[in-house]
């Protein structure tokens, strides 16, 4: 009975009714056969559109995440419709406890369950769903579950851990670091005693394993007792040299050093003593960029050269951007080939490679994507060069790559400008047709396209016809767009303090629209998207209508009232800052990413969220204008 309650209230299994001619029809959101999948099974899953964001799509896919103690793999489906049903079959990894599945239209439209993503865990032999899967779902809540859509929730992930460890208390000991992250998550204050104590009971314990060290070492620092924290470190890799303690504190070593020779130093030793460790090409990725932050020529090309198959095509057009930066175009064009070099080998064989929290084609964009940020740098050299031809050839490549995983309108704006000096202006405005009614044109692109259209057609007559025709349908699209994705969600309340101690509270703000925007100092894509968003609030500085709030959050530094002080100061920023010190309002809203924005109605609900910056000030200005707008019009 308790498994029965447990599939229709938490996983929303669809109810079959049975019409007169014996056929089952599916009624709900989301349902799938069989009842009790296990491990291991072939499941149809049942998507029903109609009440969701891809109700007027014509195609979607479905990707499943499936999962044990970690996520294991990624799935993805293309969905086939039946009259207004979409379905898709998926075979479960035999040694999987679970599934998470979201459903997108293959852009950026995404239905999650509201954050909640679509569960199924599985049954064991006798039909029941282990305690081990509510222990693995718990673990989801806490962390990666963001991939599959799902918000983090400490509090959900605390009753799973709960029902798990009651059902089977040795399960307890397995999932402790887990369950201690939760706790700690929900409300430091409060753990920090339960922690403590459960602490004591492994502190006691006989015949302690290379896992019991780890949480010691680790929670005992976390709540403050160093003393105790730094005996079982010692001990542990007195006993284990080669243990999981000793792996740990190795890499937090490397991770704490700003000194690239020790850095590189470190790693080599890490590679060398733990060969098998997972994160090795994080900890590479980590040292690539303190590489390229060193700045000296040697250091880069050496570690570059030498670790390439280790290291993420990101961290070679970073480098190479940095030496761009400075006019050295020579080393700039070595990093940027060399990188392109290496999209091109995992390109080559990308299930080698294959992250779990990505599909094969998801994964292929990504390298494709990183491929064109560097082809684009060394685009910008040959452009730096005077060598249209060779630039214009790339820079073409560099926009297929791009284009349908993430805009880059510089990118976009330098190939109309190489396409035009070319003399191809009937292709630059076919081209430019294209980038304008899809929202990513800038105001250089605008100026060489008039340019192009003046050589093409004799004079600038007609030119502003073929503009505003074009940006109506992109402003068009956008709309509909916004329209599709509105939400009608409880929006938390909450009170912030601002930069100069007086306390805001958001429902103070109920009969406004209030934009507020999650971004952090460390974040790079928040801070490019400020001047826009600067730009934005001084323009409603004095409506009636509209407030925006920008909360800071997810910050480390000891004085977060005085980080974000500077950070206005150097700016000249006079915005309406508030410091979510201990990170409950970007809890509370489920943030999974920043920068953030969350757009809330005058009836006190969110209507819209919108996470990332794509890059284009001039298109966040007119999204948000027009949001703004949209909102405004609602009842």
């Amino acid at each position: 009975m308790r498994k029965a309650l447990q599939l229709v209230t938490l996983f929303m299994l669809v109810v079959f009714l049975s019409s007169c001619s014996g056929k089952k029809e599916h009624i709900s959101k989301f349902s799938y056969e069989p009842e009790k999948p296990a491990a291991g099974d072939n499941i149809t899953v049942y998507f029903n559109a109609d009440s969701t964001k891809l109700a007027k799509d014509s195609s979607v896919k479905m990707f499943a995440y499936f999962f044990n103690e970690k996520l294991d793999t990624t799935v993805e489906k293309t969905m086939k419709k039946k009259q207004n049903i979409w379905t898709a079959k998926v075979k479960a990894p035999t040694k999987s406890a679970g599934v998470i599945i979201k459903f997108t239209d293959g852009d950026e439209k995404e239905e999650n369950n509201g954050q909640k993503g679509y569960v199924i865990l599985f049954a064991d032999k006798t039909g029941k769903i282990p305690a081990e899967a509510e222990a693995d779902l718990a673990v989801a809540y806490t962390g990666w579950g963001r991939i599959g859509g799902m918000a983090r929730d400490y509090k959900k992930a605390l009753d799973a851990f709960d029902s798990a460890f009651k059902e089977k208390p040795e399960l307890k000991n397995k999932y402790l670091d887990q369950y201690f992250e939760a706790m700690w998550k929900k409300d430091k204050k409060a753990a920090k005693e339960l922690i403590k104590n459960e602490l004591e009971k492994l502190r006691l314990k006989k015949n302690k394993t290379e896992n019991d060290y780890l949480i010691l070492w680790t929670w005992y620092g976390n709540i403050g007792e160093n003393v105790k924290s730094g005996k079982y470190k010692e001990e542990a890799i007195k006993l284990n040299p080669k243990g999981k303690v000793a792996e740990q504190a190795l890499i937090t070593e490397f991770r704490m050093e700003r000194d690239f020779g020790k850095k590189n130093n470190l790693l080599k030793k890490i590679k060398k003593d733990f060969p098998s460790d997972k994160s090795i090409n994080d900890l590479y990725n980590d040292a690539a960029y303190f590489a390229a932050k060193t700045g000296k020529k040697k250091i880069i090309f050496n570690f570059f050269t030498w670790n390439k198959g280790l290291i993420h095509p990101y961290y070679f057009a970073f480098a190479g951007d940095e030496f761009l930066k400075k006019g050295d175009l020579n080393s700039a064009e070595h990093l940027y080939k060399l990188g392109m070099e290496h999209a091109n080998e995992l390109l080559a064989d990308l299930n080698k490679t294959l992250p779990e929290d990505m599909s094969l084609s998801e994964y292929e964009a990504q390298i494709k994507y990183y491929l064109g940020k560097n082809q684009y740098g060394l685009a910008k050299i040959y452009l730096k060069k005077n060598d249209n031809k060779k630039a214009l050839s790339i820079l073409k490549e560099a926009v297929v790559n791009t284009i349908n995983y993430n805009v880059l309108p510089e990118l976009l704006e330098s190939y109309i400008h190489a396409l035009v000096n070319a003399g191809l202006n009937d292709e630059a405005l076919k081209k430019g047709e294209r980038f304008i009614k899809e929202g990513n044109s800038t105001a250089g692109m605008l100026k060489d396209l008039k340019k192009a259209f003046v050589a093409s057609k004799g004079s600038d007559k007609g030119f502003e016809t073929y503009l505003s025709k074009n940006q109506n349908s992109a402003k068009e699209m956008m709309i509909r767009k916004i329209k599709g994705e509105l939400v009608n969600e409880h929006a938390p309340d909450f009170t912030l303090k601002d930069v100069n101690g007086k306390p805001i509270t958001l429902s103070s703000f109920r009969g406004k629209i209030v934009v507020l925007d999650f971004w952090a100092t460390w974040c790079g894509p928040c801070l490019r998207s400020f001047p826009a968003m600067n730009k934005l609030a001084n323009e409603y500085k004095n409506s009636e209508d509209v407030v925006f709030l920008f909360i800071n959050t997810w910050e480390n530094v000891k004085d977060k009232v005085q980080n974000v002080k500077d950070f206005a100061k150097k700016n000249n920023y006079n915005l309406e800052f508030l410091i979510d010190a201990e990170n409950k309002a970007v809890t509370a809203y489920m943030v999974t990413g920043i920068p953030t924005k969350v757009f809330i109605g005058k009836d006190g609900n969110i209507r819209m969220r919108s996470v990332g910056f794509a890059g284009n000030t001039d298109q966040l200005v007119t999204e948000v204008e027009a949001i703004i707008n949209i909102l405004k019009g609602l009842k």
